[in-house]
Protein backbone atom coordinates (compact mmCIF):
# COMPACT_ATOMS: atom_id res chain seq x y z
CA UNK A 1 0.00 0.00 0.00
CA UNK A 2 1.24 3.48 -0.73
CA UNK A 3 0.24 6.91 0.43
CA UNK A 4 0.62 9.62 -2.16
CA UNK A 5 0.57 13.36 -1.59
CA UNK A 6 -1.29 15.02 -4.43
CA UNK A 7 -0.21 18.67 -4.86
CA UNK A 8 -2.89 21.30 -4.39
CA UNK A 9 -3.83 23.52 -7.30
CA UNK A 10 -4.54 26.56 -5.12
CA UNK A 11 -5.02 27.58 -1.50
CA UNK A 12 -8.72 26.73 -1.87
CA UNK A 13 -7.69 23.26 -3.06
CA UNK A 14 -4.78 22.26 -0.79
CA UNK A 15 -2.74 19.13 -1.23
CA UNK A 16 -4.30 15.91 -0.09
CA UNK A 17 -3.25 12.35 0.55
CA UNK A 18 -4.62 9.34 -1.29
CA UNK A 19 -4.05 5.67 -0.67
CA UNK A 20 -2.73 3.54 -3.51
CA UNK A 21 -1.86 -0.08 -3.85
CA UNK A 22 1.34 -0.85 -5.75
CA UNK A 23 -0.58 -1.30 -9.00
CA UNK A 24 -2.60 1.91 -8.66
CA UNK A 25 -5.90 0.05 -8.35
CA UNK A 26 -7.20 1.65 -5.15
CA UNK A 27 -10.17 3.98 -5.26
CA UNK A 28 -9.17 7.62 -5.74
CA UNK A 29 -5.62 6.94 -6.85
CA UNK A 30 -4.21 7.36 -10.32
CA UNK A 31 -2.07 4.63 -11.81
CA UNK A 32 1.43 4.69 -10.36
CA UNK A 33 4.04 5.37 -13.03
CA UNK A 34 7.75 6.04 -13.01
CA UNK A 35 7.04 9.75 -12.66
CA UNK A 36 4.61 9.41 -9.74
CA UNK A 37 6.22 10.07 -6.38
CA UNK A 38 4.73 7.61 -3.93
CA UNK A 39 5.89 6.79 -0.42
CA UNK A 40 5.28 3.15 0.42
CA UNK A 41 4.38 2.04 3.90
CA UNK A 42 4.45 -1.65 4.86
CA UNK A 43 1.09 -2.40 6.44
CA UNK A 44 0.01 -5.71 7.94
CA UNK A 45 -3.61 -6.23 7.00
CA UNK A 46 -4.08 -8.98 9.57
CA UNK A 47 -7.09 -8.73 11.88
CA UNK A 48 -4.95 -8.47 15.02
CA UNK A 49 -3.10 -5.31 14.04
CA UNK A 50 -4.50 -1.78 13.90
CA UNK A 51 -3.26 0.14 10.88
CA UNK A 52 -4.71 3.54 11.81
CA UNK A 53 -1.59 4.68 13.66
CA UNK A 54 0.66 3.41 10.87
CA UNK A 55 -1.33 5.35 8.27
CA UNK A 56 -1.37 8.52 10.41
CA UNK A 57 2.37 8.19 10.93
CA UNK A 58 2.95 7.74 7.22
CA UNK A 59 0.91 10.83 6.37
CA UNK A 60 2.76 12.86 9.00
CA UNK A 61 6.07 11.56 7.62
CA UNK A 62 5.14 12.61 4.09
CA UNK A 63 4.01 16.06 5.26
CA UNK A 64 7.13 16.51 7.39
CA UNK A 65 9.30 15.43 4.49
CA UNK A 66 7.62 17.68 1.90
CA UNK A 67 10.67 19.92 1.90
CA UNK A 68 13.06 17.04 1.23
CA UNK A 69 15.79 17.55 -1.31
CA UNK A 70 15.12 17.28 -5.03
CA UNK A 71 17.52 14.36 -5.25
CA UNK A 72 15.73 12.25 -2.64
CA UNK A 73 12.28 13.00 -4.02
CA UNK A 74 13.28 12.09 -7.54
CA UNK A 75 15.10 8.90 -6.66
CA UNK A 76 11.93 7.74 -4.92
CA UNK A 77 9.91 8.59 -8.01
CA UNK A 78 12.10 6.74 -10.50
CA UNK A 79 13.61 3.58 -9.06
CA UNK A 80 16.80 1.97 -10.39
CA UNK A 81 18.11 5.22 -11.78
CA UNK A 82 20.41 8.00 -10.73
CA UNK A 83 19.52 11.66 -10.96
CA UNK A 84 22.32 13.17 -12.99
CA UNK A 85 21.18 16.75 -13.53
CA UNK A 86 18.32 19.21 -13.29
CA UNK A 87 17.89 21.95 -15.88
CA UNK A 88 15.52 24.86 -15.25
CA UNK A 89 13.42 26.77 -17.80
CA UNK A 90 11.80 30.16 -18.14
CA UNK A 91 8.02 30.50 -17.99
CA UNK A 92 6.20 28.97 -20.99
CA UNK A 93 9.49 28.11 -22.70
CA UNK A 94 11.34 25.02 -23.81
CA UNK A 95 14.42 26.95 -24.95
CA UNK A 96 17.71 26.15 -23.24
CA UNK A 97 19.50 29.09 -21.66
CA UNK A 98 23.26 29.58 -22.02
CA UNK A 99 23.71 28.41 -18.42
CA UNK A 100 21.63 25.30 -19.13
CA UNK A 101 23.78 24.46 -22.15
CA UNK A 102 26.95 24.80 -20.06
CA UNK A 103 25.44 22.51 -17.41
CA UNK A 104 24.51 19.96 -20.06
CA UNK A 105 28.08 19.99 -21.41
CA UNK A 106 29.20 18.96 -17.92
CA UNK A 107 26.68 16.11 -17.99
CA UNK A 108 27.93 14.62 -21.28
CA UNK A 109 30.72 12.48 -19.72
CA UNK A 110 28.31 11.12 -17.10
CA UNK A 111 25.85 9.81 -19.70
CA UNK A 112 28.40 8.43 -22.15
CA UNK A 113 27.42 4.93 -23.27
CA UNK A 114 24.44 4.81 -20.90
CA UNK A 115 20.67 4.74 -21.20
CA UNK A 116 19.11 7.98 -19.98
CA UNK A 117 15.61 9.12 -19.17
CA UNK A 118 14.70 12.78 -19.56
CA UNK A 119 11.58 13.98 -17.73
CA UNK A 120 10.21 17.44 -18.52
CA UNK A 121 8.02 19.24 -15.96
CA UNK A 122 6.00 22.44 -15.77
CA UNK A 123 4.44 24.68 -13.16
CA UNK A 124 0.68 24.75 -12.55
CA UNK A 125 -0.11 27.62 -14.94
CA UNK A 126 -1.99 26.41 -18.02
CA UNK A 127 -4.09 23.41 -18.94
CA UNK A 128 -2.97 19.86 -18.32
CA UNK A 129 -2.87 19.13 -22.06
CA UNK A 130 -0.77 22.22 -22.79
CA UNK A 131 1.60 21.52 -19.90
CA UNK A 132 2.04 17.86 -20.92
CA UNK A 133 3.20 19.08 -24.35
CA UNK A 134 5.41 21.79 -22.83
CA UNK A 135 7.02 19.28 -20.46
CA UNK A 136 7.70 16.95 -23.38
CA UNK A 137 9.11 19.81 -25.47
CA UNK A 138 11.48 20.68 -22.63
CA UNK A 139 12.66 17.07 -22.48
CA UNK A 140 13.08 17.02 -26.26
CA UNK A 141 15.16 20.23 -26.10
CA UNK A 142 17.63 18.47 -23.83
CA UNK A 143 17.59 15.35 -26.02
CA UNK A 144 18.27 17.47 -29.12
CA UNK A 145 21.12 19.21 -27.32
CA UNK A 146 22.72 15.83 -26.55
CA UNK A 147 22.31 14.76 -30.19
CA UNK A 148 23.84 18.00 -31.54
CA UNK A 149 26.69 17.71 -29.02
CA UNK A 150 27.42 14.24 -30.44
CA UNK A 151 26.63 12.47 -27.18
CA UNK A 152 27.21 8.75 -27.41
CA UNK A 153 24.44 7.71 -25.03
CA UNK A 154 23.14 4.20 -25.57
CA UNK A 155 19.50 5.31 -25.56
CA UNK A 156 17.54 8.47 -24.76
CA UNK A 157 13.88 8.40 -23.77
CA UNK A 158 11.85 11.57 -23.19
CA UNK A 159 8.72 12.10 -21.09
CA UNK A 160 6.42 15.08 -20.63
CA UNK A 161 4.69 15.70 -17.33
CA UNK A 162 2.07 18.40 -16.99
CA UNK A 163 0.14 19.13 -13.83
CA UNK A 164 1.99 16.76 -11.53
CA UNK A 165 5.18 16.06 -9.68
CA UNK A 166 5.84 19.50 -8.28
CA UNK A 167 8.85 20.22 -6.11
CA UNK A 168 7.18 23.32 -4.66
CA UNK A 169 3.51 24.29 -4.08
CA UNK A 170 3.23 26.81 -7.01
CA UNK A 171 2.00 29.69 -4.81
CA UNK A 172 4.77 32.16 -5.73
CA UNK A 173 6.80 32.86 -8.86
CA UNK A 174 9.91 31.54 -7.10
CA UNK A 175 8.16 28.25 -6.31
CA UNK A 176 6.79 27.91 -9.84
CA UNK A 177 10.28 28.53 -11.26
CA UNK A 178 11.59 25.49 -9.36
CA UNK A 179 8.90 23.32 -10.97
CA UNK A 180 9.78 24.33 -14.54
CA UNK A 181 12.54 21.82 -15.06
CA UNK A 182 13.97 18.78 -16.78
CA UNK A 183 15.44 15.94 -14.78
CA UNK A 184 18.03 13.69 -16.40
CA UNK A 185 18.44 10.15 -15.08
CA UNK A 186 21.00 7.48 -15.84
CA UNK A 187 19.33 4.07 -15.69
CA UNK A 188 21.26 1.46 -13.73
Amino acid sequence: MGIKQVPGLSEEHPSEFVFCDTNGRAWGCEKTTLKTPVSYVPIDSGENKLITDLVKGAIKGIADGAAQSVRNATINAIPHSELTSIIFFEFDSSALSTQSKLSLLDVLPKVSGKKILIHGYTDSVGSENYNNKLGLNRAKSVKNFFIKAKSNTAEIKTFGNGLCCYLEPNRTEEQRAKNRRVEIFVVN
